[in-house]
């Protein structure tokens, strides 16, 4: 099966979903960002809760 790649949309729409909160808001996109995965984390739970590998 020699196609092309499937491009990742998951990655994409996130980048889209950034640029729109900051123009939306009036900020940078970092800040944007920050905001979203503050948001992110507090709808997952707690942080200290994440198993993570060591």
């Amino acid at each position: 099966m020699g196609g092309a790649p499937t491009p990742d949309l998951t990655g994409s729409l996130l980048v889209l979903r950034v640029f729109r909160a900051a123009d939306a808001d009036g900020v940078s996109p970092a800040v944007a960002a920050d905001r979203l995965a503050e948001e992110r984390t507090t709808s997952v739970g707690r942080p200290a809760t994440i198993r993570l590998p060591r």
